[in-house]
């Protein structure tokens, strides 16, 4: 699979326990062994993060956001996502996201991220359910 590291993100879509924070980290491990050291945010943890770990994940090589969706569920979480999301995008640094959620109900939360993931990220679907 074909995927521009400069300008674009990776958004890895499935069902709870379908392997997409998995995938996710080998994505991101393999990136550190090229030099591209990248940084965890689980989706839930951005909001309630200091100014330091903001600035951490606004300046990250390459950064996961983990179950985007999960744990958002106001304006002010997915805001929170969306101010780390939006400058990433604009300065063309490599972000990773996870979600269970599909297309439209991310297009219904917010219209932000939603711009910055539809059509522009390679999107990777996970069939079937959890493999746990």
């Amino acid at each position: 699979m074909a995927w521009d590291w400069k300008t674009s993100a990776v958004l890895i879509q499935g069902m709870r326990g379908s392997g997409k924070s998995h995938l996710a980290a080998t994505l991101a491990m393999n990136l550190a062994l090229t030099g591209r050291v990248g940084t965890w945010a689980p989706a839930a943890s951005i909001p309630m993060a200091d100014y330091a770990r903001r600035e951490q994940w606004l300046s990250a090589p390459v950064l996961v956001i983990d179950d985007l969706g999960l744990g958002m569920g106001t304006e002010f979480g997915w805001g929170a996502v969306a101010a780390i999301a939006a400058p990433r995008w604009d300065d063309d640094l490599p972000t990773i996201y996870t979600t269970a959620l599909s297309e439209l109900q991310i297009a219904e939360r917010d219209a932000s991220i939603y711009d910055r993931l539809f059509p522009g990220a390679l999107l990777v679907e996970l069939p079937g359910g959890s493999r746990r």
